[in-house]
């Protein structure tokens, strides 16, 4: 199913959250344009975001209208660069892309450039809750939280 027909069937009846996925060697733009394409016709709220800096800079050109987030944490395990991992861990970019809110990786909530963009009014959202004792902390920061295998009591 295609971006366009997924959004068609939305058809602005809810809210909706992207979340663009960099494909390793293959930052070309081409999915923040064909992304781009979609969502300039979209008539419905709607958010983008993405772990790669380049790519929250490329919707911001494309699409300055919408709301963008970079999806940030502390980025172990990812086969990255010390420097360029603790570059996005500090969200280093966040005022450069454009971004107005983050998705911070839960373990990670009290982070002091987390603690930072909450008390200048920026969204904080959180991944990825699977349990109720998660969901209870996350929310002492978060102010949404992505799930996943598990249904939360309150959306």
């Amino acid at each position: 199913m295609t971006l366009q027909k997924i959004m068609d069937e939305i058809a602005g009846q809810v809210p909706v959250l992207l979340e663009l996925k960099n494909q390793k060697d293959r930052d070309t733009g081409a999915l923040e344009h064909s992304t781009a394409k979609v969502l300039k016709t979209y008539k419905g709220p709607v958010a983008v975001m993405s772990f790669n800096p380049r790519m929250v800079a490329r919707l911001a050109e494309l699409l300055p209208e919408i709301p963008r987030g970079l999806t940030t944490g502390s980025f172990e395990g990812e086969g990255l660069p010390e420097a360029i991992k603790d570059h996005l861990h500090a969200i280093s970019d966040f005022d450069a892309v454009g971004a107005c809110f983050v998705s911070h990786e839960a373990s990670e909530l009290e982070a002091p450039r987390v603690a930072e963009l909450k008390r200048a009014g920026y969204p904080i959202m959180t991944w990825t809750i699977r349990s109720e004792a998660s969901e209870k902390e996350a929310r002492k920061i978060a102010d949404n939280i992505t799930f996943e295998g598990y249904l939360a009591a309150k959306p």
